[in-house]
């Protein structure tokens, strides 16, 4: 298997997601770190950027109806690879791109969008490092649920995130080699 799958169990339905492991080895890394730490499990979709995307990741979300919620993140201290030197960084339909503190910047952050559509104009500011292999309806039915200044009428929980399948390398059991970015 080249790249790992992780599960997200949601109120509205599952999403199965690869991780682009073989493109963004550093981001791959530290959003797979976060899911095995528990970090996603019982927080909510805080954002509804209909038609374009959905957003995760914001520790306040725990509570929905949390006042500040889409403000917190997990901090920014993992350095990744930056989104607008990577040729291939595309945010199709279904690809999750991850907040990187914007234009040239490489630190990762928890937060991170789920594209329902072709979103290009965060190209060069989102770092793309993933996309959903299975359950591209689940995707459809959140960002066509009702918000209000984009924020869900109707909290949508995400119960619990898992790694499926984690790639492996021979000879370590737990991590593959980072290799470089061009």
């Amino acid at each position: 298997m080249p790249n790992s799958t992780v599960n997200f169990e949601t109120s509205l339905g599952d999403l199965e997601v690869e991780i682009f492991e073989d493109r963004v080895p550093k981001a791959a890394a530290y959003f797979l770190r976060l899911v095995e730490e528990r970090y996603y499990d019982g927080l909510h979709f805080h954002r509804i950027a209909a038609p374009a995307f959905v957003e995760l990741g914001c520790a306040n979300s725990r509570d929905p109806d949390h006042p500040r919620i889409g403000v917190a993140v997990y901090p920014y201290e993992e350095r990744v690879e930056v989104a607008a030197s990577l040729p291939n960084n595309k945010n199709e339909l279904g690809t999750l791109a991850m907040h990187t503190g914007g234009y040239g910047v490489c630190f990762g952050s928890s937060r991170f969008i789920i594209n329902a559509k072709p979103n290009y104009v965060h190209d060069s500011s989102e770092l793309v490092f993933g996309v959903v292999s299975a359950g591209l309806e689940v995707v459809r039915t959140i960002v066509a649920s009702k918000a209000i200044r984009e924020r869900p009428v109707n909290p949508i929980l995400v119960s619990r995130v898992e790694v499926r399948d984690r790639r492996r390398q021979v000879g370590d059991g737990a991590h593959t080699t980072p290799v470089e970015i061009e």
